[in-house]
Parts: C-alpha cells; sequence; structure tokens
C-alpha cells in the first residue's frame, strides 16, 4: 500500500469536521456495464460522491447552481456490496456521511449525512472559493 499521507489542517476544507483534509479513499465504481478507477472516471474538478439516495434533482436550485458553476461530478455509488466501491461505501459509513465532496486533489472537503447538510455544505464551498454563482 502506498504510504499514509498527511492530513491537511489548513486551506479549503468543510469547518468543524474531522476528516476534512483527509486523503479520500480510492477504489473503483461502477460505470454503465464495468468497473472504473474512481481517478480515471472523474475529471479534473470536485468529486461528490453519494449514496443514491442523494441526487442532483434532491438539491436545493441554489446548490445544484454551485455543483453546475464549479463542474462539480456526481458519483453515485451503488448501495449493492457485491458492486465496486465497498472502500468509498465504507468511508462513507464510518464517517455517518451519505456524501462527501473530494477536492480536486482528491483530498476530503467534507460531508454530510443528508440532502440539507448537502445543500449547505455546497453553498459554503461557494462561500469560501469566493465563486459567483449567477441565476
Amino acid at each position: 500500500p502506498p504510504p499514509l499521507m498527511p492530513a491537511l489542517n489548513t486551506g479549503l476544507r468543510a469547518p468543524g469536521q474531522a476528516a476534512a483534509g483527509l486523503l479520500g479513499p480510492h477504489d473503483e465504481v461502477q460505470h454503465g456495464d464495468h468497473p472504473q478507477r474512481l481517478d480515471q472516471l472523474a475529471h479534473p474538478g470536485f468529486v461528490l460522491l453519494c449514496h443514491a439516495a442523494i441526487t442532483s434533482a434532491s438539491l436545493s436550485a441554489a446548490a445544484r447552481q454551485v455543483v453546475d458553476a464549479l463542474g462539480i461530478q456526481v458519483v453515485t455509488l451503488s448501495s449493492d456490496p457485491a458492486s465496486p466501491g465497498q472502500r468509498l461505501r465504507s468511508f462513507l459509513a464510518e464517517q455517518g456521511w451519505t456524501a462527501a465532496l473530494l477536492r480536486p486533489d482528491f483530498y476530503v472537503y467534507g460531508g454530510v449525512a443528508d440532502v440539507e447538510q448537502l445543500n449547505a455544505q455546497l453553498l459554503g464551498l461557494q462561500t469560501q472559493m469566493g465563486a459567483p454563482i449567477s441565476g
């Protein structure tokens, strides 16, 4: 296994979350009819990993604008324990999260337990980045 990477204690990360700043777990995810490594599937930019219960349609309009404006790629993890992505599902479960936002360098920005928290976290990211959102 690769050596442990130090956690980030400052910079772009969700405030008040112990797992924010950790290097995100690496795994394969189901993509169409075949597994694919997350780092190959994800384009450069933020990645939102989420359980099937959270969809882009369940986000508030303002949060969807942040996703669109920042080009956040949404990757939905299968709930089937036999499908790829077990390390990612386990990481989310260990944190008590249903979704996690990974930075472009695959460090964890933060995570949430429900869609209301996700809406707030996406708006918080937009504020931290000072990214203008039109709409």
